[in-house]
């Protein structure tokens, strides 16, 4: 797309109001970019949840060959994660129009770097949570609202943490002089002094997603549900009233249903396409606007009032 389309100062709601028009308008040429890697994405979480359904054979298997059970859910998971690279690099190509090899690698390096930071992150979360547990442990056995008011900090400072996160994220994956490491401390606190307009953007594009995805999602918890019902009577002693072809139901639900919620979940990174964009045009505006303050030339009621220079 059009960098001008990009690089606008907007509002939430605009932001939000940018990225449906954009996917309304060009999701065939979405669609045509990314349907390969989602489908075998959603092919391999389909048979990775069905195996994970608890199951006397499965379990069986799972304890007779143990190896081969564990290597199973690690390629799952290695799939999910090289197609899951793959989807997200097609769908940039389609926004920031660079080739598909630089936003594979960009989106590689960045899942590498997110886990480092997730995990740094983590760290200091669970740091604070236990220094604090420690120290407010002999009050919370009779005030269980300390607990509650420590949980919420913890909580606060997570998100506060993580949101900026976004803006860096985002801005690694458009800007090719960037370099993740050295430019990271100057991006995050950008985003940090933004923190409010990325929490308001998110938090109503996370609602407006949340609903979608629950209507999506209907078929394969009704599925879910169906089958954890028939388990609790079968251990109960009742006989299993699941036909024959679940399993095979159970995986075209599963795939088509998460075939079209990644589509829903990429509104998300849309919409955090275009927030990056209007965070850069704004702070382009602050500097042309401190950039004219310096150059502006001292009115002549202000010379008039400085007083002469003496040459004693």
């Amino acid at each position: 797309m059009e960098k001008e389309m990009l690089y606008k100062s907007r509002s939430f709601s605009s932001c939000i109001l940018a990225a449906y028009q954009l996917m309304s308008k060009n999701l065939r040429n979405i669609l045509k970019a990314t349907w390969l890697p989602v489908l075998i994405y959603v092919f391999i979480l389909a048979s990775f949840l069905l195996i994970n359904l608890p199951n006397e054979e499965v379990v069986a298997l799972g304890i007779a060959h143990f190896a081969l059970y564990i290597g199973v859910l690690a390629s799952c998971l290695l799939g999910l994660i090289v197609t899951g690279i793959w989807a997200l690099s097609r769908l940039m190509s389609i926004l920031n129009e660079e080739p598909r090899r630089w936003n594979f690698m960009r989106a590689v390096w960045l899942t590498l770097n997110s886990i480092v930071i997730t995990l740094a992150i983590t760290a200091v979360v669970v740091a604070v949570a236990k220094l604090a547990g420690g120290y407010l442990a002999p009050y919370m056995q009779n005030h269980f609202w300390l607990f509650l008011c420590m949980a919420f900090f913890i909580l606060l400072l997570a998100v506060v943490l993580l949101l900026p996160l976004n803006y860096v994220f985002m801005k690694y994956l458009n800007e090719r002089d960037m370099r993740f490491w050295h430019d990271f401390l100057p991006s995050y606190r950008i985003g940090l002094r933004r923190t409010s307009f990325i929490f308001i953007t998110l938090f109503i594009t996370g609602l407006i997603v949340l609903i979608l995805a629950t209507i999506v999602m209907l078929p394969y918890l009704t599925l879910t549900s169906a089958y954890y019902t028939s388990l609790m009577g079968h251990i109960l002693g009742d006989a299993s009233d699941l036909p024959g072809y679940f399993p095979v139901l159970y995986f075209i639900t599963t795939a088509v249903v998460y075939f079209l919620l990644w589509y829903v979940s990429a509104f998300i990174i849309v919409v955090i396409f275009f927030m990056y964009g209007s965070i850069e045009k704004r702070r382009e505006e602050q500097r042309a606007i401190r950039l004219e303050e310096q150059q502006a030339p001292i009115p002549e009621s202000e010379l008039n009032d400085i007083p002469p220079i003496s040459l004693q």
